[in-house]
Parts: structure tokens; sequence; C-alpha cells
């Protein structure tokens, strides 16, 4: 994994917990001088003294790559106990997947998977925050989606980015992280279903309804317990289809980082 270089002269004393611990390793022996603070576990180096305006350069693994006008989250696609992170995964899904039909798995999504699954949730916030300066969007679970042990830890860092005012958005089929992202003020997760008629089943908010022939994801809301149809987006670039309403964007035309301008799709706000 190439390293991440990050520059950047934010200050910690908001965010990190007491006692202050280290950003990457979580160790308590942090050693001061001159407004710089060395962990002396890991050796990482990060400012919290305010009078300090010297420019920080933390070299850290890329956690996100680029994707649809912002920053993609990707996990490796598959059943747990193939090493995979779709725990709630549909037989059609596995079946059709388009991630894992083009093999698009790697070495990378396995050691992103496991760093988040090693790492405490306002660490990886941090991360997240830091990779996103330039686009402010991220893309939650490209591939993959939020096995049940990981919702605690990711509900936890979608408020925290959201409150650092970074779009979110994303497709996940994990119901209790779904229920946790409705209320976000920068976006929201929608959960993947197989039939419209389930939407029923499930209390107000986003939904996304995969057409696996087309690769079209079409999204819908509910409201009071009425539902509508809320855009979309998608499509194989093998498949080419005519856009039947402004509110369905291509990922090869604009992407998620359109949406989020106009605030449509996602990140338009329930009716």
């Amino acid at each position: 994994m190439k390293p991440y270089e990050a520059k950047f002269s934010h200050y910690y004393d908001d965010c990190l917990p007491e006692p202050r611990a280290c950003l990457q390793c979580t160790c308590t022996d942090i050693r001061h001088r001159q407004g710089v603070n060395t962990c002396f576990k890991c050796g990482l180096q990060f400012m919290t003294n305010k009078a300090v305006t010297k420019e920080v350069v933390l070299y850290m693994p890329q956690l996100t790559r680029p994707i649809h006008g912002g920053l993609g989250l990707f996990f490796p696609v598959g059943e747990l106990s193939d090493g995979g992170s779709c725990e709630f995964a549909t037989v059609k899904c596995l079946q059709y997947c388009y991630v894992k039909n083009r093999k698009s798995g790697d070495m990378q999504e396995d050691m992103i998977y496991q760093h988040f699954k090693d790492n405490e949730a306002y660490y990886l916030a941090l991360r997240l925050m830091i990779e996103s300066d330039n686009v402010k969007l991220i893309h939650f679970f490209v591939s993959g989606d939020c096995p049940q042990f990981l919702t605690s830890k990711f509900a936890s860092i979608l408020k925290s980015i959201d409150g650092w005012g970074i779009a979110i958005c994303g497709f996940t089929r994990n119901k209790e992280l779904w229920e946790r992202s409705q209320n976000l003020k920068a976006g929201r997760l929608a959960l993947t279903i197989e039939g419209i008629e389930s939407i029923k089943e499930y209390g107000d908010g986003l939904f996304a309804l995969p057409d696996y022939n087309s690769g079209i994801v079409h999204l819908y809301r509910q409201v009071h317990g009425h539902s509508y149809n809320s855009g979309g987006c998608g499509g194989y670039s093998q498949v080419p289809y005519q856009l039947t309403t402004t509110n369905y964007i291509n990922y090869k035309d604009k992407g998620c980082s359109a949406c989020a301008i106009l605030q449509k799709g996602c990140f338009a706000s329930p009716e």
C-alpha cells in the first residue's frame, strides 16, 4: 500500500479523548516538546499546542480512492467466512455483483478493512476528514458493506464527519447502520433492498433498488409511511441508457458530487 502524505495544520485539542492518546495506535504515553506531541510507542508526531503554527506532515496508508467526484471507501466483497464484508448480502446480490464479477478485490481492500477493524472510531474519522479535505464527499461501501460487528464504530464515524460538513452517501444492507444514518445533516446511507414492496417493512428513510441488468440504482424515499421515487444513478459503461429524468445521474457523467451540489438523489431533503 502506498503511503498517503497528508499536510495539514489542524489542531487536535477537541478531538483527542482523555487522557490524550496517539492518533494512530491510541497509546497514552505521549511526550511533549515545543508544542509537538510524540508517541513513545509508534513515533507518530502531532500538534495540540495552538501557539505552534508549523505545518505537520503525517505519512499514513490511504483509506479511500477517488470516485464519482469524491472519495470512495472500498471493502472486500464476499461473505464473512470467505474474508469479505458482505454479511447481509442476498444470494442474488452476490451472484450479480458487478464489483465481484470484474474481480476488483485486491490486497489493498483487505488491508483497509483490517485497518477499520483494528482502530478506534475517532482516529478513523479524523483520517477520513484529512483525506477528504479537498473534495468534502465520501461514498461509503463502494464495494463490500458494514458487517454487524462494525456497526457502532461506523455510526460514530458517520456522526463525526457529518459534524465536520463532509457530504455522505453510500449503500448498505446493514439495517441498524442505515437507521442510525437517516438523521445526518450532510447526506445519508441508502438501504439496499431487492423489491419495492419490502419498503413497507421498514421505517422512513432512503432506499436503493438495484437493477442488476443495467447497473442502475433506483432510489426511493419513505416519509410517514408513503414511498416515492427519488431519482437514481449508475449504469455500466457497456449498457448505455437514456436519462428519463433529471433526477437520474450517470456515474460517468458527474456522479455523486453533482447530486450533493444540486441536493438531489441521496442528498435530497425528505418531502
